[in-house]
């Protein structure tokens, strides 16, 4: 899935990843090129919150490890 923007401090940025990325691999599983967005997204919600989850990108034609924290999404965490 290709990234075209990365806001400056987001999750995204703190893990790694640039705009011009290319994620290629969520969790160890390979995304499709024909359905890459749907299937993102899918496997990141089925992720368990507060998981570390590896990512693999593409960037200038090499491959490059990144690490994203799955955290929920804003406005769902739970009031104490």
């Amino acid at each position: 899935m290709f990234v075209r923007t990365v806001e400056s401090g987001a999750r995204p940025s703190r893990a790694g990843i640039r705009a011009g990325d290319i994620i290629v691999k969520y969790n160890g599983e390979s995304l499709s090129p024909a359905n890459a967005r749907r299937q993102l997204w899918q496997l990141i919600m089925e992720t368990k919150v507060g998981t570390q989850v590896p990512l693999v990108v593409v960037r200038d034609g090499d491959c490059h490890g990144a690490r994203e924290h799955r955290q929920a999404p804003a406005g769902t965490a739970k009031k104490r």
